[in-house]
């Protein structure tokens, strides 16, 4: 069970319990609001669009149109299918990995963000993240622009506990 941000000597603390679930969430989260899953997006979409062309060629009329918009769409959806595929086997080695699963205590503290799990003591210093996402179920604090710290809602109190956490991290982002 999760035991949420709570005071500690005036720093918030929350204590996160990441599953496998969480990451195959935050990967379809990610995906559309990183520079990268945008990159990809693009490369399935353009992929989708050449191919649309290839089969249909250039339309004419709005059964064509269709025809190609079909195709592209197919192709597109196929890409994202890959995408997922290839995520199974990151999923495998994630169960494997001492300290990416299970429990994460993220504690805000004068000097940034300090982060502790059962195999890593990391501080993320103030400017120091790549990037910071919120969707609705997840606090997203990018270290790199491919590696993420995940929180999921579920692990604060309540969602005003969430925002203050949104809130207190943003000088983490870099300028």
């Amino acid at each position: 069970m999760d035991a949420g941000p709570e005071s500690n000597a005036g720093r918030q603390v929350v204590t996160v319990h990441l599953t496998l679930l969480d990451l195959f969430r935050f990967n379809l989260a990610i995906l559309p609001r990183s520079s990268w899953g945008r990159l990809s997006l693009g490369a399935y979409l353009g992929f989708g669009i050449v191919t649309g062309f290839a089969i249909v060629g250039v339309p004419a009329t709005f059964r064509e149109v269709l025809a190609w918009l079909l195709a592209a769409a197919a192709v597109t959806m196929v890409g994202l299918i890959v995408f997922c595929v290839f995520l199974v086997p990151f999923f495998f080695l994630s169960s494997r990995t001492p300290g990416l699963l299970g429990e994460h205590v993220f504690t805000i503290k004068h000097e940034g963000l300090r982060e502790e799990t059962s195999a890593n003591d990391t501080l993320i210093r103030w400017g120091g993240a790549h990037d910071l996402h919120r969707t609705d179920g997840f606090i997203l604090i990018g270290t790199s622009p491919v590696m993420f710290h995940v929180l999921p809602r579920r692990s604060f109190a309540s969602q005003a506990a969430f925002e203050a956490f949104w809130a207190a991290i943003q000088p983490l982002k870099r300028q």
